[in-house]
């Protein structure tokens, strides 16, 4: 069952999910694709699990848009993304 709340949550989900994989992937582009020098680097193995973390959330979105997937559901994988963001950077 679609409604207005699911349609809510499911596009802050995935403009967030977007949002988050594209900062990435942008950054993993100019690492990579340009002659541009950066003062710090931040290394391929913490980008490219966050990009694929920020595309997963940007699914999870649609799904909620759809109706396939409840809310909660939804916003339990998104914090447990986050808190895999949080111990990718700490550990």
């Amino acid at each position: 069952m679609r409604t207005k709340l699911h349609w809510i949550a499911g596009i802050i989900q995935f403009v967030s999910g977007i949002l988050w994989a594209g900062l990435f992937i942008h950054q993993f582009y100019l690492y990579h694709f340009t002659n541009r020098l950066f003062f710090i680097i931040l290394p391929d193995w913490y980008i490219v699990p966050n990009s694929l973390l920020g595309i997963l959330n940007a699914i999870l979105g649609i799904r909620l848009i759809i109706g396939s997937i409840l809310i909660k559901k939804a916003y339990t994988i998104f914090f447990f993304c986050i808190l895999a963001n949080l111990l990718i950077i700490y550990f």
